[in-house]
């Protein structure tokens, strides 16, 4: 691994994070894959990781909007079973 994969493995592993409320933290907790919040990269990582996406979808569709995506499945339905499997099948297509 070169030096520019190096430095981008370690600058999203080995994270940690704690939550403030009020004058109230809790636990620390380690994180396995995260980009630092507020960090310049944080925005054109998100955009390179959803920017694909649409593209492995067979039977649905994704909407974006800000932060969130929203996975669409339209037309005329005669059975709930295909479409379930259908949204499923596009639902394991994105994890992998």
């Amino acid at each position: 691994m070169g030096i520019n994969a190096l430095w981008f493995k370690s600058f999203l592993e080995d994270k940690s994070q704690i939550t403030r409320i009020n004058n109230q933290y809790s636990d620390k907790i380690e994180t396995i894959l995260r980009v630092p919040q507020g960090s310049i990269l944080g925005p054109a990582l998100f955009i390179a990781f959803i920017n694909d996406l649409p593209t492995v979808l067979v039977y649905t569709k994704l909407i974006f909007f800000a932060d969130d995506d929203y996975l669409l499945h339209s037309g005329f339905v005669e059975d709930e079973e295909i479409v379930s499997r259908q949204i499923n099948e596009d639902l394991v297509r994105l994890f992998e």
